[in-house]
């Protein structure tokens, strides 16, 4: 149950950033060639999909882990959602490139 409500709290993190702070979100993972005013509507309804998504996972992860007995399906479950997060990570590191990817500021 640790690691359940550790990625249910990341999944409402995640949310939060993307839905009510689309700014930081944004400008968090992109190469910073534009100005926070420049952040066109697209981008924006882009990352409130996803931050819809991140509540909707975290909603079915709820649900999935909280409501089997089976540790079987809560394994399954986990494996699917590192699968998931391994390859937005590697989607973001393709579309950023290495140099900005491991710059942390």
């Amino acid at each position: 149950m640790h690691y359940q409500m550790r990625i249910q709290q990341l999944f409402i993190a995640s949310f939060w950033a993307a839905f009510f702070d689309v700014n930081k979100f944004v400008f968090g993972q992109t190469p910073n060639s534009l100005t926070p005013a420049e952040l066109p509507s697209s981008t924006q309804a882009i990352a409130y999909q996803l931050g819809i998504l991140y509540l909707l996972l975290e909603l079915v992860g709820a649900g999935v882990l909280y409501s089997t007995p089976e540790p079987k399906v809560a394994r399954n479950c986990l494996i699917a959602l590192a699968i998931g997060d391994l390859r937005h990570i590697y989607a973001t590191y393709s579309c950023i490139g290495f140099d900005d990817f491991i710059n942390f500021k």
